[in-house]
């Protein structure tokens, strides 16, 4: 809705002095008539019971402060070797003995065959891969990723095996000289 059109009462021309206000203008400093002046409060008055008590001197009163600054936050422990740390990482998920199981299950040979579960995978993997090299990585970084999920969600030796088992078999994806061609971008005869 459009506002009302502004009707001036008086039109003062231009250079024309502007008209007197009744009363006088404050001179320059001086506080406008409709303002006060602020003037602090009276301070409180203090009970007589408390001024006829003994008061103690401000001055002889011992002032105690204790301060604890810590100055230096203690170092965090060195790291042990890498076993201590696997076995920690394994631990953490299942219990020690399931761990244990967990670890060299995939790594016991095959009676009869001579070879593991995890360098069985490894040559699978690796079979995969002279298919073509992304097909190689492909199988190899999927069983890790779903082993990973199943040690997740069960938390069982078996689980830790799968995890086991998939980490051994990455292994025969992996070139040496692929490395060298990513770094490079320049493939190796």
């Amino acid at each position: 809705m459009p506002e009302p059109p502004i009707t001036p009462s008086r039109i003062i021309p231009a250079g024309q002095p502007l008209p007197d206000l009744p009363g006088r203008h404050p001179a320059p400093g001086e506080l406008p008539p409709w303002r006060e002046p602020i003037t602090a409060p009276p301070p409180p008055a203090r009970p007589t019971a408390v001024l006829d008590q003994e008061q103690p001197d401000p001055a002889a009163v011992p002032v105690v402060v204790h301060v604890h600054v810590p100055l230096v936050v203690p170092p965090e422990p060195e790291p042990g070797p890498w076993w201590e740390r696997l076995w920690d990482a394994a631990v953490r998920y299942v219990s020690p003995w399931r761990a244990l199981v967990g670890l060299t299950l995939p790594l016991l040979p095959i009676p009869g065959t001579g070879y593991s579960t995890a360098t069985t995978w490894a040559y699978t993997v690796a079979q995969a891969r002279e298919a073509h090299i992304g097909t190689g990585y492909a199988v190899a970084g999927g069983a890790l990723v779903l082993a990973g999920l199943w040690l997740h969600r069960r938390r069982s030796a078996l689980s830790l095996a799968g995890l086991t088992t998939a980490f051994v078999g990455t292994f025969g994806a992996i070139h040496w000289f692929d490395p060298i061609t990513w770094l490079t971008g320049v493939p190796l005869p």
